[in-house]
């Protein structure tokens, strides 16, 4: 049973909600708090299960106001509505019916519920985690009972504990020993009448007898001492996983050392010789100025003025001492001149003379002498202000010297620093978080962890050594164990060939020469006991398609918890977590109570759908305890189980959840936006609108948004990504898409459009990122560039048809493509894509190559996202039918390729084959294998491989339509030459291809690609019939 429609009657100011179509698998309805989510949900579990309302909403006043609503549902038998109608009174009544029409009589809901209790059904497909679901009723004894009870009488009672057992059952032995004893001992009955002639047969009957009794405990004893190998070889495989995850670590390590450059190390060290003396001189200029201002300073104090020259009146004194010195020359003059006298004087002159200038010239030395004091100031008052000048120099001096001196010594420092630190670890060990500062989510949990301890350290010098040793010693341990292992079941092996042929000499001890009468019974006897001893091996079967709850709840734990067990004898429940310790359901957080009731649920739920009942799961704020990398988790897992043909309906407010499936392309319902859309009301007939999801970038926002279309015949005019989109549109990496492109300094889809796969592989050097993957990438993002209306999934289908971007589009003939496009929709990859399989009609792919035709990129950088639909309808005119034209065989190889094109050839091997002349595909055919080999002289290269080659490369140049991986195939299977395909049955190849396909060297030629359905096999050997010779090549 499954959900196709849902819808909501409006109530109040809310209008009608619709949800239509409803996919197969995953369907998530997102809305705010308030947005009615809860409504929709109860709705749901209440027209499918009878789930009607809930204790806890009651109890604590959150009861959900009953709406009108109708559920489309979809059943072998037929398609069902659902429908619930409210009184006046606000009562509820629900009704079926059947939408073509069919008689519908009370038993028609059993025969939806397969004759499943509700009471049983309603915990576990309609789940409300706002209430707190009791995984204590899940395990208890009572539900047990009440569901064994509850089954479909039509099979076998579902079984509820092999959903947490651990353990592989392995299918009965097809030898039937009990039947075989019965056998002989009815033919020893049938032989005791002719005792005489076997006389000797049964003594040797019971010598054999004796030694099958033997053989039977050996063989018990081998198989028990090969369980324990298996058992010590998967412990010794764990303990190898745990060294080789610390070695990994310790490697890690090694990205965080400074590389040893000894060049580098060299200059180093004649800078740091240069600072040394760039370092002495300095230290040397400072020590004279030093000694220079040492000097000035002892003068500066001995030439301390007394303050003479300073007082005002200093040149005030000078001047008047200049006045006396002026008239004491005048009196000088004038008692010179009193001394003059004639020839012959006539009195004496020189009498007083002495006493008239005595007194002057006193006054006279006086004057000098004070004059050469007032000088003297003035002498050592200037050279106190030269000396005070210099010493302020030398100050400053000494200033630039010693930051030019504390400048060295840093630099120094810091290259000693460099030289000591070389080949050592930078890494730092984390830090405990700040209060008010950290606002990393796993900090805390992180520094709890053992494994954190390591980084920070050295643990090479710690650990290292020891860890090898331990990893050597497992390493030989394993090897041991897989040699007494092999040698276990060739032991094994060779006590069932003995048990068996034992058997035969058993059932062959009897003759039937001399009793006529009774010897067609024992010949049917000896029929019977060949038959039964037909040796089959014995394969262990495991369903691939089992959820197992200890399972399950790994996934949703992160690893914390691995395993489930059950009350026995007497004990509760308990869940064991990764270090074996094992933890009550009561000591359980809220988070892991929720993620342990899902497990169980999805657990039982696939039980259900294993027996062939279908129900669909629908899950009420199942992210509400979790935490963001919780709630990823959860998401991841639920999009899981639906893709394995499971429907579930998730109910949810939570961002981060939402993300997570929008990353994984899941089909989201916005409740905020259904509400805004027209509903429609359900028809018995094809209805003619549907929805499909557009990126809307006008505004910059990249929540996918629904936008439903009234006319089949309208043109697709979206373009659903452009050259200049940002990568983080088509978001590979989920959020991290734009941070991942960055660093390999790719920003645009165009930028990515035109880097080559290789180079952008090694950028971003992910063992899981192929060049193959890139190049798939790419041709998603050419067909959603140039193709309007074409969305991802579209590209995806196209791609996995052969289409790799829009020329080829506009080169392919329509109607072939079509049924490609079917042929892949019906294989089991094709599964997922089957909510889209009316878009790839034949009018939709038309509109397609035709827009891919008359758009290219070149002419469209500049317009706008939206092409009008009047443009394209005008253009789409002058465009002839692709059934007018014959289109031209395509051919993916020539002669004048690069050797580097050629089938299983990548570009490091076409750099060897250059070298010894080989560069074209006309070389390589050309080539002897033989003495190619000898030259390349490279140990994977042999003269079979060079063979191999050259027929691949002939096939793909001969044979139109014929990829690379086909020809690899072809030659893999033993076709050598295009005439070989065109003569062998189209059925044969089939056959030899896809049992080629299942072995290891087919998976290894198919990587990440599909087995090629009946149909394209069917197609090379058509193909091959229209070869071109190889000259023309």
């Amino acid at each position: 049973m499954r959900i196709t429609q849902l819808s909501l009657a409006g109530r109040g100011a809310w209008p009608d909600l619709l949800a239509d179509p409803v996919h197969p698998q995953l369907n998530v309805f997102f809305g705010k708090p308030g947005a009615g989510k809860s409504t929709v949900a109860q709705l749901a579990n209440h027209l499918l299960f009878g789930k009607a309302t809930s204790l806890w909403r009651q109890q604590f006043g959150q009861t959900l106001p009953l709406t009108e609503g109708r559920v489309v549902v979809e059943t072998p038998q037929g398609s069902y509505v659902l429908r619930r109608h409210l009184n006046a009174e606000g009562l509820s009544r629900l009704t079926v019916a059947a939408v073509g029409g069919e008689p519908v009589d009370n038993r028609t809901i059993q025969k939806l519920l397969p004759s499943l209790s509700p009471k049983v059904i309603a915990p576990l497909v309609g789940v409300d985690f706002a209430e707190a679901p009791s995984v204590e009723w899940l395990l208890s004894r009572d539900f047990c009972a009440e569901l064994a009870n509850a089954g479909p009488t039509n099979g076998s009672p579902l079984k509820t504990q092999p959903c947490c057992s651990s353990k592989e059952s392995n299918t009965k032995s097809p030898i039937d020993r009990r039947r075989i004893e019965e056998l002989i001992r009815q033919r020893d009955t049938i032989a005791e009448s002719i005792e005489r002639c076997l006389s000797v047969r049964r003594q040797e009957g019971g010598v054999l007898s004796k030694e099958h009794t033997q053989l039977e405990a050996l063989l018990d004893t081998a198989r028990r001492r090969l369980d324990e190998l298996q058992n010590e070889q998967r412990k010794v495989n764990g303990e190898i996983a745990d060294c080789e995850a610390r070695l990994r670590l310790i490697s890690l390590t090694d990205l965080a050392a400074s590389p040893a450059n000894e060049r580098n190390l060299e200059g180093q060290r004649k800078q740091l010789a240069l600072l040394e003396g760039e370092i002495a001189r300095c230290r040397r200029s400072l020590g004279d100025l030093q000694a220079r201002e040492a000097t000035i300073r002892a003068e500066l104090a001995q030439l301390t003025p007394d303050g003479t020259a300073e007082r005002v009146g200093c040149l005030a004194d000078s001047r008047a001492s200049v006045g006396i010195l002026e008239r004491l020359v005048d009196d000088l003059d004038a008692e010179v001149a009193l001394l003059a006298r004639a020839n012959e004087p006539a009195r004496c002159i020189g009498q007083d003379s002495h006493a008239k200038l005595a007194p002057v010239a006193k006054m006279l030395r006086q004057q000098v002498y004070t004059l050469c004091g007032l000088i003297t100031e003035q002498e050592r008052l200037a050279r106190r202000q030269r000396l005070t000048a210099e010493s302020r120099q030398i100050a400053r001096s000494q200033f630039d010297l010693s930051e030019r001196l504390e400048h060295l010594l840093e630099q120094r420092e810091s290259l000693i620093h460099e030289l000591r630190q070389e080949g050592e670890l930078s890494l730092l060990r984390p830090q405990s978080p700040i209060e008010g500062h950290c606002e990393c989510a796993s900090h805390y949990a992180f520094l709890g962890e053992a494994d954190s301890l390591l980084v920070g350290y050295d643990p090479r010098r710690v650990q290292e050594a020891d860890l090898r040793r331990r990893y050597e010693n497992l390493l030989r341990r394993r090897d041991e164990l897989s040699q007494e292992q092999a040698a276990a079941d060739s032991k094994l092996a060779s006590l069932e060939s003995r048990w068996q042929q034992l058997q035969r000499e058993r059932a062959g001890l009897v003759g039937n020469e001399q009793i006529e009468e009774q010897q067609f019974e024992l010949e049917r006897l000896e029929v019977a006991i060949r038959q039964a001893l037909n040796p089959i091996e014995n394969k262990k079967s495991r369903d691939l398609g089992v959820w197992r709850a200890s399972d399950v709840l790994a996934q949703l734990s992160g690893g914390q918890f691995v395993q489930i067990r059950l009350d026995r004898e007497g004990r509760s429940p308990t869940v064991i977590d990764r270090t074996g310790h094992a933890t009550s359901l009561s000591g359980l957080s809220t988070a892991t109570h929720d993620q342990l009731y899902l497990s169980l649920t999805l657990a039982l739920v696939g039980a259900f759908a294993r027996r062939g009942i279908q129900l669909p799961l629908v899950l009420d704020e199942p992210f509400l305890r979790q935490d963001s990398a919780g709630s990823a988790a959860m998401a991841g897992v639920l999009a899981e189980f639906a893709r394995s043909g499971q429907q579930v309906l998730v109910f949810t407010e939570d961002v981060d959840a939402l993300r997570r499936f929008q990353s994984l392309h899941c089909q989201v319902f916005d409740l905020a936006k259904l509400r805004c859309q027209p509903t429609i009301e359900p028809v018995t007939t094809q209805e003619t609108t549907f929805t499909r999801v557009v990126r809307e970038t006008e505004d910059g926002s990249l929540t996918p948004v629904l936008k439903i279309r009234a006319n089949e015949e309208q043109l697709d005019t979206h373009y659903y990504l452009t050259e200049e989109c940002s990568l983080s549109e088509f978001p590979v990496f989920g959020s991290e898409t734009h941070n991942v492109f960055q660093k390999i300094n790719l920003h645009t889809v165009g930028e990515l459009l035109r880097t080559s796969p290789e180079e952008i592989s090694r950028g971003l050097d992910r063992h899981e990122i192929s060049a193959e993957t890139v190049k798939l990438w790419q041709a998603h993002m050419d067909l959603m560039c140039n193709v309007a209306g074409l969305s991802l999934n579209d590209a995806q289908v196209l791609a996995a048809c052969g289409i790799t971007c829009h020329k080829d589009l506009c080169e392919a003939d329509v109607d072939q493509l079509e049924r490609i496009i079917h042929e892949f929709l019906q294989s089991e990859r094709g599964q997922r894509f089957a909510n889209v399989r009316k878009r790839f009609n034949t009018a939709r792919l038309r509109r397609w190559s035709n827009g891919g035709q008359l758009i290219s990129q070149s002419n469209r950088n500049g317009r706008s996202r939206n092409v009008s639909e009047e443009a394209i309808k005008t253009d789409s005119q002058v465009v002839r039918p692709r059934s007018e034209i014959k289109q031209p065989a395509r051919y993916f190889l020539s002669l004048e390729s690069d050797v580097e094109d050629a089938p299983s050839i990548g570009p490091k091997t076409a750099e060897h084959l250059e070298r010894v002349g080989i560069r074209t595909v006309a070389d390589l055919l050309n080539a002897n294998a033989a003495a190619t080999t000898a030259e390349l002289e490279l140990g994977h290269v042999t003269e079979t491989k060079i063979a191999e080659w050259q027929h691949q490369a002939r096939l793909v140049c001969q044979i139109p339509e014929l990829r690379s991986y086909a020809a690899q195939l072809l030659v893999a299977c033993g076709f050598t030459s295009p005439e070989q395909i065109a003569a062998i049955p189209a059925e044969e190849l089939v056959r030899q291809v896809r049992k080629l396909c299942k072995t290891k060297q087919g998976l290894r030629i198919l990587r990440t690609t599909d087995a090629p359905s009946a149909g394209k096999i069917k197609r090379w050997a058509a193909n091959a019939v229209h070869r071109r010779p190889l000259e023309a090549a």
